[in-house]
């Protein structure tokens, strides 16, 4: 099992969006358990991104998690939406 680790900008970024948005912070926290419980699990979307060290998970249809594993952690770094993840 890994730990997981929310970084001050995602955090910010996740302030941010989910303020107006009730729903996106249900999603976000079902994500970050099942990051918790089982990085596998298919509803994650994990995928590495090509040519760095990062990996991505899918929140939703829009959003995304830019997420670092390292060891028994896993950081997540940045949240948005596609275009401004990547």
């Amino acid at each position: 099992m890994y730990e997981v680790v929310l970084s001050r900008s995602f955090k910010k970024e996740l302030e941010k969006q989910v303020k107006h948005n009730a729903r996106l912070h249900g999603q976000v926290k079902k994500t970050l358990l099942l990051l918790n419980a089982n990085i596998n699990n298919r509803s994650l979307g994990l995928h590495k991104l090509s040519g760095t060290e990062y990996w991505s998970v899918s929140v939703n249809e829009s959003y995304r998690m830019k997420i670092k594993i390292e060891d028994n952690y896993i950081y997540c770094l940045r949240f948005g939406t596609h275009k401004e993840v990547y």
